[in-house]
């Protein structure tokens, strides 16, 4: 008979050695493993599939580049997840030692930790992490999937054998996963939707963010983030007044720009699938949340978590529109009007809370499309809300200003 993975044999207690399967998909993986390796050098265990591997890597900034005869990381550890490049989609079996989850604390350091998935079998993230209880801030798979029980945000769904996952806690800690024969309980009510409509054309990149927003919107409306080039690098789903939008950041081993890079100023709009409309969204209150630093703008930085608060910007009117080249702007931009007639018009723009910073008046224009320039020298980094008004009626844009 079986105890803890040892068959007992006369009395003797022998150690049963197991083996699993860890799927690589092209690109960037998050990996781990429930076993403990007999034999824990990396170059052994990964030689059937070395030719596909670019590079590896630990969540303590260690490196395995079989190209060129690098092994900083030299022996697999089951208490940490790893990120590997694979230039095609192939597996690598895991041979040793079954690791009895509820037996084995994973240690963690305050901040961000690269962690295995030691179960054998699928359980719910709030399940899973459980034991942390307060002291997890979020954690996030390789496919843009978050956990943050303080939101009460779950779009990882289940934590899965074989992937590694990055959480963050605010103290040192020690995770302990429940047993196996807990099974795999159930992700429920808290399971948030993914968006379906706002996907980017970039994933699994290796390098990504997470903005929450609280909003007053629609159940089933999305957020879609935006670089400086006005490509969508990021989305989520607005459930109960809250959104975790994933931002994919630029993959390090292509040769394009293929996500935000660090520092560049983002936006964001608000999607309405039942109407096929777009609202621009200003973000105010915005912190990022591992440092506790209030911010003006969302400006990118891998694995930061950022909150925000979310209200919606009117979308153009036919024949009445505003929008700035160039946007970021560094010191002057120009304002592109349009007018539906003739008459007065003027340009306000407004900082994130609300107090206003600028104005233009417009008088004597007759309708149609027009231009001025403005000079944002006396004005500081952040995001701005310009507001065209003609009589009644108003619409707006957002301003970037990035020096």
């Amino acid at each position: 008979y079986q105890v803890n993975g040892f068959s007992v044999l006369s009395g003797l207690f022998v150690q049963i050695t197991n083996e699993q399967n860890i799927p690589l998909g092209s690109g960037w993986n998050m990996i781990s493993s429930y076993i403990e390796p007999i034999d824990p050098l990396v170059e052994n265990i990964f030689a059937p599939v070395v030719s596909y591997i670019n590079i590896m890597k630990n969540g303590i900034g260690q490196i395995y580049v079989p190209a060129y005869n690098i092994n900083q990381i030299v022996n697999w550890n089951p208490n940490s997840g790893y990120l590997i490049n694979m230039t095609t989609q192939t597996s690598v079996e895991m041979n040793g030692y079954k690791i009895v989850p509820e037996s084995h604390p994973v240690p963690l350091a305050s901040g961000w930790n690269l962690i295995p998935y030691l179960r054998d079998n699928p359980m719910s993230a709030p399940f899973a992490l459980a034991g942390l209880g307060t002291n997890l801030v979020i954690a996030k798979n390789n496919e843009g999937g978050v956990y943050v029980p303080a939101w009460g945000i779950n779009t990882i769904g289940y934590m899965n054998a074989g992937y590694g996952y990055y959480i963050y806690v605010t103290a040192t800690d020690n995770l302990i996963y429940p047993a196996n024969s807990a099974g795999k309980a159930t992700a429920g009510e808290n399971l948030t939707p993914l968006p379906k409509h706002l996907i980017p054309s970039m994933n699994k990149t290796g390098n990504s963010a997470t903005l929450l927003i609280s909003i007053d919107a629609e159940n089933g409306t999305e957020v879609g983030i935006y670089n400086t080039n006005a490509e969508l690098i990021g989305s989520g789903y607005v459930q109960d007044g809250v959104v975790a939008a994933n931002i994919w950041g630029d993959n390090s081993y292509t040769d394009n720009i293929d996500g935000a890079v660090v520092g560049e100023v983002l936006t964001a709009k608000l999607y309405n699938p039942t109407t096929n409309s777009y609202n621009s969204l200003l973000l105010s209150s915005i912190v990022e949340l591992n440092n506790n630093l209030e911010l003006d703008a969302i400006s990118y930085s891998e694995n930061a978590v950022y909150s925000a608060k979310g209200s919606t910007i009117a979308d153009e009117v036919i024949g009445f529109s505003i929008n700035n080249t160039p946007n970021p702007v560094s010191n002057s931009t120009t304002f592109e009007f349009s007018l539906p007639n003739d008459g007065n018009a003027e340009i306000l723009i407004y900082n994130i809370r609300g107090d206003e910073v600028g104005r233009i008046r417009l008088d004597g224009y007759s309708a149609g499309l027009h231009s001025v320039v403005f000079n944002t020298d006396n004005l500081s980094n952040g995001s701005y809300n310009v507001v065209l008004r003609s009589g009644s009626n108003n619409v707006s844009t957002i301003m970037m200003i990035v020096k």
